[in-house]
């Protein structure tokens, strides 16, 4: 009987996180499409903020796009002046992606937008119920962390 209600507590678990992931990306496309860009070209953006000096395979593997995608997004990241490619200085058959000036503002700019909303959504909880929330979430993160990299090692 035990097994049989953790079942479903795992089981409503995973339909609400999907819930949530679903419902917070819809929230992020429609924040990315008012600026006048799609979800894709502001995850990107992000990632190479996030992550500075990443070569185009990294970046690939990153953000889970096709190189076709990949090269067409960035085309526009550097026509729009928010990113900028460079040689590697030890191998020149690499090449590394960093934020522009101008691509860091835009990424703040967004930011402010996500982080207002996500304000406004999460002011339903006590302060000490997001408190908790957020430790749950870092715990999770990083036991989720630990798996992903066991899994593809």
């Amino acid at each position: 009987m035990e097994t049989l209600d953790n079942n479903e507590k795992l089981k409503d678990f995973k339909t609400k996180l999907l819930r949530v992931n679903a419902n917070f990306k819809f929230l992020c496309a429609h924040v990315a499409n008012e600026n006048g860009y799609s979800l894709n070209f502001c995850n990107l953006l992000y990632v190479i903020s996030e992550n500075e000096g990443m070569t185009l395979a990294e970046l690939a593997e990153s953000v889970d796009m096709d190189k076709g995608n990949l090269s067409r997004l960035l085309n526009q990241q550097i026509q729009s002046g928010y990113v900028e490619k460079k040689m590697d200085a030890i191998d020149n058959r690499k090449i590394r992606v960093y934020i522009t000036d101008t691509g860091q503002s835009k990424i703040n700019e967004i930011s402010q937008i996500c982080i207002a909303n996500l304000d406004q959504l999460l002011n339903i909880l006590p302060e000490e119920e997001l408190e908790n929330f957020m430790i749950t979430l870092n715990k999770l993160d990083a036991h989720f962390s630990v798996l992903s990299k066991s899994l593809k090692d």
